[in-house]
């Protein structure tokens, strides 16, 4: 008998053994994962704040009564890229994609980090599912207003330009509200990758805090 419980002994510090072992390896590959997710969506973010803050400039020169006041080239652009929501797809972790689909989360001894790591999965799935509405419901302005947006091709630069009438931008309601539209769905979409910046920079504090 004693030797069947040393046995058992041993082999239950063996499988612990591996499962530390284990748990070291994901949460090394996960940490070098939420690392390059927080630097990447933080650029993201960082063009999105300038970006939305050349819109609301544009915005604000569009509704001002005073006919002195012009787009500078930035401002234009601004506007009739105001769909283009930077082609944002939210990067899934692949490290954790392996921990929930071999059934690994157990072996994280953080409870913390367990709850940390499903709440962001779900977010993110919420997330992308979000981005994907509204990259199909944002307006195409430069396409959808096309006598106050004109896009001219520049054969020697093999590239097209757009121009703003805005004039006849400024009497056209419907285009001005198409940009509100667009600066809030965009701003919904920084907001998202924002909290998922947030959500990963908790998640490298416990996983800092496990090792």
């Amino acid at each position: 008998m004693i030797g069947i419980f040393i046995g058992l002994q041993v082999d239950e510090w063996n499988r612990e053994r591996k499962e530390r072992q284990e748990e070291v390896r994901l949460l090394n590959a996960l940490q070098a994962e939420v690392l390059d997710g927080i630097k990447s969506r933080t650029t993201i973010l960082d063009f999105e704040s300038s970006y939305r803050a050349q819109l609301i400039d544009a915005i604000e020169v569009i509704q001002n009564v005073d006919q002195s006041d012009t787009l500078s080239p930035n401002q234009c652009s601004a506007v009739w890229q105001s769909h283009i929501v930077n082609g944002f797809v939210a990067s899934r972790l692949l490290a954790l994609d392996e921990i929930t689909s071999s059934g690994k989360l157990g072996i994280l001894r953080s409870r913390e980090l367990r709850s940390a790591l499903i709440a962001f999965e779900s977010d993110l799935d919420d997330h992308q599912h979000r981005t994907n509405f509204i990259n199909a419901d944002i307006a195409n302005v430069v396409d959808n207003y096309a006598d106050l947006l004109p896009r001219r091709w520049i054969p020697e630069q093999r590239r097209s330009v757009v121009e703003c009438n805005l004039s006849g931008i400024r009497q056209n309601q419907s285009i001005r509200n198409s940009l509100l539209s667009n600066l809030a769905r965009r701003s919904g979409v920084a907001s998202y990758i924002a909290d998922e910046i947030h959500s990963l920079e908790k998640i490298q504090t416990l996983i800092t805090a496990g090792k």
